[in-house]
């Protein structure tokens, strides 16, 4: 099949703690969209993990979404610009304060 012509994948199972974060702010549906988004933008992607960050100096937590990218597959490319600017029409802001996208190169 083509990347056209194939079915959507099944929403990912996430973690408890992530799957418990997201049902505390109504976020589950958009973690799904930054998954779909991550899957776009990196279509090479080997693999993701997603994990609840809290952040030791401030009260804030989140979402961090990490994709596992084959090594040279981002030569010329700004992957994190792409995503961000697919996610500023697909996500709201207040949800998308709470996911962070993070990649790691392997």
């Amino acid at each position: 099949m083509t990347p056209a012509t194939a079915p959507n994948p099944a929403p990912p199972a996430y973690p408890p703690e992530v799957e418990a974060f997201c049902a505390a702010h109504n976020l589950r549906e958009h973690l799904d969209t930054a998954v779909r988004l991550a899957r776009e933008v990196f279509p090479t992607m080997r693999g993701f993990t997603t994990e609840v960050v809290e952040d030791p100096e401030s009260p804030r937590t989140w979402v961090t979404l990490r994709v596992v990218v084959p090594p040279g597959s981002l030569a010329g490319r700004s992957p994190l610009w792409e995503y961000a600017g697919r996610e500023v029409g697909a996500i709201p802001a207040a949800a998308s304060e709470l996911i962070c996208l993070a990649y790691e190169v392997g």
